[in-house]
């Protein structure tokens, strides 16, 4: 069976910066309703701020133990369903059946076990996006469907649900479906369906991790079977930017003008084959850098040396790198020049697959 392998693991939370909305900066914008938050952050109450970035990915205060992010991990929008992972894994695959499951365990023909609590480990992919991002815990949704009001509506063509707080925040989730089978976003528009990192024991023949599912007439938070795609909404306990910068953490910056910025870029997505990688930056202030060129750097140490040019469209930094080994871990960095100045960001680590 053929597996798609999409696997970001960064090296830490203040070397580098992480997938979003894989992506980075949802945007927030509505066709049919105003949203209660800004991704510049302006909004706040009695002085507190209550949306902004961190780490590049913009998050909402909705007044709860946790901040929430506008997007699902692997979505560009706070619209779109994202990614859709098996519990547990990290990357993403061509199809969802229990046999192709990473932990499924053909000798005893049951799922091995990982962890009660999996959200912040290395089973957890939101992880990848630093700033303490990590998947959400049964407590957190069920602490999202009890203090907030949630509203069937369609923002932007997508059918789910916007989700206000006491505070008058308020966060989308699209109904994404699932992806089972080779059926990807199957009952998109009609379920939403996303992991907790809670596991969930059972004596039954399929082993469970709890998920939020909901319809337009239902919504709970019980156990799924853990083979099947779902899709993710990280949370942080994290502050927000103090300059909602998005993403370049680490890095240093040369040159300057006093009518440019320095390029404000941060790792927003990457695609893998066993030899080729993809990999995408954001540039957070495309119209004050006016970036012109850009390099990507890439090697199996930490500091890589080797490099590649980059394509400038838009907010977007595109390279394609070749000649890799599958299955094999590699380090990226970008270094961005506009007429601002330089900046190279942080490093990445990604994997090829194998």
């Amino acid at each position: 069976m053929m597996k798609s392998n999409k696997l970001a693991i960064l090296l830490m939370a203040f070397a580098i910066t992480a997938i979003t909305p894989m992506f980075t900066s949802c945007s927030s914008g509505d066709d049919n309703e105003e949203e209660n938050y800004s991704p510049d952050g302006d909004n706040s109450n009695g002085g507190k701020k209550l949306s902004g970035v961190i780490n590049g990915h913009e998050a909402v205060d909705l007044g709860l133990s946790v901040k929430w992010a506008t997007c699902n991990y692997g979505a560009s929008s706070s619209y779109y369903n994202g990614n859709y992972y098996a519990w547990g894994e990290t990357s993403t695959r061509n199809s969802y059946y229990r046999d192709t499951y990473k932990y499924y365990n053909s000798r005893t023909d049951r799922d091995n076990d990982l962890m009660n609590n999996i959200q912040g480990s290395k089973y957890d992919v939101a992880k990848n996006w630093g700033g303490n991002w990590r998947m959400p815990s049964k407590a957190e949704f069920e602490e999202l469907l009890s203090k907030c009001s949630w509203k069937w509506t369609t923002m932007s063509g997508t059918s789910g649900y916007k989700i206000t707080s006491s505070n008058g925040m308020s966060i989308f989730l699209p109904a994404n479906g699932e992806y089972s089978g080779v059926e990807k976003g199957a009952k998109a528009g009609i379920w939403g369906e996303y992991w907790t990192g809670t596991f969930k024991n059972t004596t039954n023949f399929y082993s469970h991790a709890y998920a939020l599912t909901f319809t337009q007439s239902k919504k709970s938070v019980d156990g799924y079977y853990r083979y099947v795609g779902l899709a993710i909404r990280p949370v942080t306990t994290s502050a927000f930017s103090s300059s909602n910068q998005g993403g370049n953490n680490s890095g240093g910056s040369t040159g300057g003008s006093t009518s440019y910025e320095k390029p404000d870029i941060g790792f927003n997505d990457f695609t893998a084959t066993q030899t080729k990688l993809k990999v995408v930056y954001k540039i957070y202030n495309k119209d004050e850098a006016k970036v012109t060129s850009a390099k990507v750097y890439y090697g199996t140490s930490s500091n890589p040396t080797k490099s590649v040019s980059a394509t400038v469209a838009g907010v977007l930094i595109t390279a394609n790198i070749s000649g890799l080994k599958k299955g094999t871990t590699y380090y990226v960095k970008c270094v961005a020049t506009g007429k601002g100045g330089t900046t190279t960001t942080g490093t990445t680590k990604v994997i090829t697959n194998y």
